[in-house]
């Protein structure tokens, strides 16, 4: 019943926008959330663990973050610190991250946000770009920065705020013992893989395989799931057969969460810059 489904939690809760309204997907309905007076076009991005939910929408010219602790408690204006404001992750502990537009030549550098503290940016010194994607619960935050020619190195920021580059790539995800899981460059610089890089930036191949089919998110079980170069959606647990999900009849598909029972979030393309939500469950959890 959504027309977006952007993230879920690994208890299932599912977030995104209904009939162009912001919205959870919670035992098997719908439920709208509260919008901040004066805000349009406002959309639900990423929830938490325990269902804190963070989005946007435009206020005047401005976009701007807004925060929901619950999906039933009121919407909180997360205030600026740009004219255009995007967050893309957020844990139990309420922060925020995500990247805002600076300066004169609006160049993106990522944030860290929270109640208390309001925002505070997270742009490394000497570097073209920044974008947080994920935080854990412990405080990792992955993203990437740009430098001189524009490629792009995967980041970490630790629980203390220092940044960390680890490799040409993007950090996708991350865990509460600081590893993350993104996509590097093989050697001949071309040819992305699916990796998790330890605390040491030591990078391990994960899925059936790395080049072919792209990790996009691993649950506290070790159930991958992904999208494939030729557009299946695919899981394995563990070490298990890779099974390929059903799809519409000659539609590209995509996977980008999976919950701890093993319920899959994803969806296919129905045209340029379209997208068909759906949703894969299991009888039984894992």
């Amino acid at each position: 019943p959504l027309d977006y489904a952007a993230d879920m939690n690994p208890d299932g809760l599912i977030v995104g926008t209904a009939d162009g309204l912001p919205a959870v997907y919670v035992n098997g309905s719908v439920q709208y959330l509260a919008v901040p007076r004066g805000y349009t076009k406002v959309v639900a991005s990423h929830v938490s663990t325990d269902g804190r939910i963070v989005g946007y929408g435009i206020s005047g010219k401005d976009t701007r973050g807004i925060y929901w602790r619950s999906y039933i408690d009121p919407a909180k204006d997360m205030g600026a610190i740009s004219n255009y404001t995007i967050p893309l992750g957020i844990n139990q502990r309420g922060i925020v991250v995500g990247y805002f537009k600076s300066g004169d030549r609006q160049l993106l550098h990522a944030f860290r946000w929270t109640e208390a503290g309001g925002y505070k940016d997270l742009h490394p010194a000497g570097y073209d770009l920044s974008t947080a994607y994920a935080i854990s619960n412990s405080g990792y935050i992955a993203g990437y920065t740009t430098f001189g020619l524009g490629e792009s190195y995967a980041s970490r920021w630790f629980p203390n705020e220092a940044h960390g580059s680890i490799a040409r790539g993007i950090g996708m995800r991350v865990f509460d013992d600081g590893r993350v899981l993104g996509t590097c460059f093989k050697s001949d610089g071309i040819t992305q893989i699916s990796v998790v890089w330890d605390l040491s930036n030591t990078a391990t191949p994960v899925g059936p395989n790395p080049v072919t089919h792209t990790v996009a998110d691993i649950n506290a079980n070790n159930r991958m799931v992904g999208s494939t170069t030729s557009g299946q959606v695919w899981t394995t647990l563990g070490a298990s057969a890779v099974t390929y999900l059903p799809l519409p009849a000659g539609k590209y598909g995509f996977a980008s969460r999976v919950s701890t029972c093993g319920a899959i979030l994803g969806g296919y393309s129905t045209g340029v810059g379209t997208g068909q939500p759906m949703l894969w469950t299991r009888m039984t959890c894992d």
